[in-house]
């Protein structure tokens, strides 16, 4: 009688963290809505501390960390707590692939890159996020192929006349360094006048 009773109290007691950390997390979300950076950070962390596996409570606190540079270790903790716990979150693995391009990480952001693209080879945006890794890396002929992946995938190339010549442009810069034999460590990498950014 007294185990089915303390069952019945672990029960209720998961029950209340559960609906606690939902009242949390929808508190921070009005915080994040109304632009209170700092207390829906606050009360994502107290979601998460009623019940640590809220992966809506780690993405969105996540992605509050990752606009302030200064908390791009905390973000990665967090996504790799989602993939953890949801392996095909694709969307995990590209925003942690933005934090490891942020850390100077790139070898580890084109492993994160490479399984959201086999997770989901039609998402646009991970082929761009690749060719600029692929960039970093010295790979510039990959670079290119994802490139032109991208451009066939995403209806922005076509329609925004900015969106294509930045790509057209990137392709060129990129041909240029293979044909002149250069690296990124003996060149910079410009397009359009700037050095080639971080994808964030």
């Amino acid at each position: 009688m007294i185990f089915i009773l303390s069952l019945v109290f672990i029960n209720n007691a998961s029950s209340l963290n559960l609906k606690l950390s939902q009242k949390y997390c929808d508190e921070a979300t009005n915080y994040q809505r109304s632009g209170d950076t700092k207390k829906a950070i606050i009360y994502y962390t107290k979601s998460l501390q009623e019940n640590p596996d809220y992966i809506d409570a780690l993405i969105n606190r996540a992605n509050l960390y990752t606009e302030d540079i200064d908390n791009n270790v905390l973000a990665l903790v967090d996504y790799t707590r989602v993939i953890k716990l949801d392996p095909k979150n694709v969307w995990a693995y590209i925003s942690r692939a933005s934090c490891y391009a942020i850390a100077g990480d790139f070898d580890k952001a084109l492993l994160d890159l490479n399984k959201a693209i086999a997770l989901d080879p039609s998402n646009s945006e991970t082929y761009r996020q690749r060719a600029y890794t692929e960039i970093r890396l010295n790979q510039f002929a990959k670079a290119i192929v994802d490139l032109n992946k991208y451009a066939r995938l995403d209806p922005s190339y076509k329609e925004d006349p900015d969106c294509k010549k930045y790509v057209d442009n990137t392709i060129l810069e990129c041909q240029k360094f293979i044909k002149n034999n250069w690296t990124i460590d003996s060149h910079n990498f410009c397009v359009d006048g700037k050095l080639l950014q971080c994808i964030h």
